[in-house]
């Protein structure tokens, strides 16, 4: 558990998105989202320039399959741009995924019970 709040930590010293960046709370979009368990699980979007973090956070004790809308406006508002198939990478686990980032899909993110990951767009 230290090691994982230090890497956590971490990231706003290596990470201009997050000592820099803006938010965007993706939970609004998602609260009739039956993928998505908005008691147990919590989801944002964190940009600086072109670096682009996807957080989702699991506080349940089951492992969860969350499902996210990204809305138009998260774009917009973030100036970032929809990509397909593009490769995500959790800076905490090293463990890499692909998924396009599209407000006209959903987001798919399998997140371990009462853990999170912080996924960064390559």
């Amino acid at each position: 558990l230290r090691a994982l709040y230090k890497n956590v930590l971490s990231l706003r010293l290596n990470e201009k998105a997050f000592s820099e960046g803006i938010s965007y709370d993706l939970m609004w979009v998602n609260y009739d989202n039956p993928n998505v368990n908005c008691e147990k699980q919590f989801a944002f979007l964190r940009s600086y320039k072109k670096e682009l973090f996807l957080i989702v956070v699991n506080f349940d004790d089951k492992d969860a399959s969350v499902e996210l809308n990204i809305p138009q406006h998260a774009f917009d508002f973030l100036k970032i741009t929809s990509k397909k198939d593009a490769t995500w990478t959790d800076v905490l686990s090293g463990n890499s995924l692909k998924q396009t980032l599209s407000s006209e899909s959903k987001f798919f993110v399998p997140v371990g019970a009462n853990n999170g990951v912080v996924l960064k767009r390559i």
